[in-house]
Order: C-alpha cells, then structure tokens, then sequence
C-alpha cells in the first residue's frame, strides 16, 4: 500500500471496529522507507515525508535506490483480559445442582431428566410412561417450555402431579427454576421425580439426581 499516512490509517480502522465484535483486531504497520541517491552529490539519503530534496547538497535531482515508501499491515488480536462471568454462573447453577441432589438423597428420590430438542419425543414418552403407571404411584412431573403449558396440559391428564416451567426465552432449565418448582411439592410424598428439558449443560448440571439418570431422546 502506497501513498497513505500510516497514523490515518490506524486512527480510522480504530474508528471503524468501535464497539463492535472485531474491536480486539489491532494493526501492524511497518513502513518501508524510500532511500535515494543525489545525481549531483552521490549521497543516498531516506525519503522523509515525501521530501526528495538530499539534505547534503540540497539537490533536487536524484533517483531512486531502494524502498517505494510502501506500507505493510498485518493485523493480530489484542490481548484480552477475560471475565470469569460464565464460570462464575455456571459455578453458581453447580453449586443449587448439588443442592437438589442432596436433597433427592435424603428423601428417596429417583429423578430421571429427559433431555433432547424440541420435537424428539420427550413429551410423548412421557405420556406413554405415566400411562402405564398405577394411579397410586408416587411419581410428578416438571417440564419446561418456552412459552407455553401445551405439555403440562396433556400429562396431566394421567392424574399425576405436573408443573410447567415457563422459561421465557431460553430452551434449557437451570438449578433456580427447578428449586423454585420443587418448593411447592413435599419431597417425602415423591418416589420418582421425572424432569423434561432441552438438551444444554446447564440443564444437565441442575437436574442430576445423586446418581445421574439421564434418558436422551432422538427423533
């Protein structure tokens, strides 16, 4: 690249990625100088700010001996410091996850998650598994969803207790959703404690009985 300002050019690529994802990109300029020798002197001398006069003599005619005042960019990312703030939530989920399990010990409860994506099947293996149970089975239900109590409405149906969690936006459930719904059930009155949720690490982390039953569903 010839002919541009190298302090210009670095200004505005700054300006340009402001805020923006590449942000971190930083430019490497490293600038050739041009070098030439004075016709009436013979002294070579470096190209300064387009200046060819040759500061021996002060001629003004001279030609070119090495160098065309071209500029090389490389670009790398900036070094950034990270914050530790998915570590620490998730740290957070781990810590009510291991909550839940504690108390799925002390009550004699078996907790099955149902984990897969929307449209797998979960629901109704669910409903094919209720289906098959004795009414006096002490077995309920948490599932969650997005928007909608479309799947708490057709469990429910089986006459076991069913919540729906509603999670407003995200496809996975996390450990405070779970405590929060299970505080209106007494554990002691719970053998089997099936929970239904898309399949994301959080999720998996929050739901885990004290020996992890997983069932993953797969259209």
């Amino acid at each position: 690249m010839a002919a541009v300002d190298a302090d210009s050019l670095s200004f505005c690529f700054e300006a340009v990625l402001k805020d923006t994802e590449w942000e971190s990109l930083q430019l490497d300029i490293r600038v050739c100088p041009q070098r030439r020798t004075c016709n009436a002197c013979g002294n070579e001398f470096a190209v300064v700010e387009y200046n060819t006069i040759c500061p021996a003599c002060a001629g003004s005619n001279s030609t070119p001996a090495a160098g065309t005042n071209w500029i090389s960019i490389t670009w790398r990312w900036r070094p950034m410091e990270r914050l530790p703030l998915k570590s620490k939530v998730l740290n957070e989920n781990q810590i009510i996850a291991e909550s839940l399990r504690e108390r799925y010990r002390e009550h004699g409860v078996l907790c099955l998650n149902l984990i897969s994506g929307p449209g797998s099947g979960k629901t109704a293996l669910l409903e094919r598994t209720l289906a098959s149970f004795d009414r006096a089975t002490r077995v309920c239900v948490l599932t969650g969803d997005i928007q909608t109590d479309n799947d708490a409405r057709r469990l429910a149906q089986y006459g076991f207790p069913v919540q729906q969690i509603t999670t407003g936006g995200t496809c996975h459930l996390d450990g405070r959703m779970i405590e929060r719904h299970l505080a209106a059930w007494n554990l002691d009155d719970i053998d089997l404690l099936f929970i239904e949720t898309s399949a994301t690490w959080s999720a998996r982390q929050a739901t885990t009985s004290a020996k992890p039953r997983r069932l993953c569903c797969s259209a």
